[in-house]
């Protein structure tokens, strides 16, 4: 074998160690990835609930003030 070819199959074996680390990094991040959108669709989730609790609450306290306004609700 001559110099050259050593050089060359050593360059070579580098690149294919390169390429699987490469592999291993992306198939890691894409785990991450998925990982970080799934917490992020749960929490999407949980703010539009908690908005539809405070909507509703709200609604429910401006209607008890208008009743009350009104005088259709008795003090206990």
């Amino acid at each position: 074998m001559s110099v050259a070819t050593e050089e060359g199959q050593s360059a070579r074996e580098q690149m294919q160690v390169r390429l699987e680390a490469l592999r291993g990094e992306l198939e890691t991040g894409q785990a991450e990835f998925q990982r970080l959108e799934a917490r992020r669709a749960y929490l999407h989730e949980t703010m539009l609930q908690i908005r539809g609790a405070i909507s509703v609450l709200e609604e429910l306290l401006a209607d008890g003030r208008s009743a009350e306004q009104n005088g259709a609700v008795s003090e206990e």
